[in-house]
């Protein structure tokens, strides 16, 4: 159990000091390949934008490494041509993605949804198209399933 909490531990430190420069609009040497189009200013408002896409529910493992530990549930919507534009363009708070980085991760067109969307509700949906609506934000660890997630409050308010 100290060994599992120790991983954590330290997994938590290094994401906390991997986001710091995200916080800091004087450093963008972190941005991939040194693109800030999407990049949203700290004076500026997260964008609620709409999303349209077929409702999935993956079930992955919660570490790959140890299936002991369970599974954890990830809503995904697979996105329309039209919303897959939306992910790859809409400026974010904390942006660690380009267009270019979200065009070459193999679940691009995945968008994880994240936050209080009803889960019952989203049970009922599974399969169906439909349009949610939310705030982007970026994948910044390798432990989040897709590069573009949706929340349903803004991240920086």
């Amino acid at each position: 159990m100290g060994n599992l909490f120790a991983r954590w531990f330290v997994n938590s430190i290094l994401c906390f000091f991997a986001a710091i420069p995200a916080l800091s609009e004087e450093s963008e040497e972190w941005l991939w390949e040194g693109d800030t189009s999407l990049v949203l200013p700290n004076d500026e408002p997260e964008r609620l934008v709409s999303m349209t896409g077929e409702l999935h529910l993956q079930i992955v493992n919660r570490d790959p490494e140890n299936p002991e530990l369970g599974t954890v549930d990830h809503w995904v919507l697979k996105m329309t041509p039209e919303s897959f534009e939306i992910a790859c363009t809409t400026p974010v708070h904390g942006a660690f993605q380009s267009p270019e980085s979200i065009r070459n991760n193999s679940r691009c067109s995945e968008l994880e949804l994240t936050g209080d969307y009803d889960e019952n509700w989203l049970r009922k949906h599974v399969g169906e198209t439909l349009t949610l609506s939310g705030y982007l934000w970026h994948a910044h660890t390798t432990h989040h399933y897709t590069p573009v997630m949706m929340d349903t409050d803004p991240w920086f308010k």
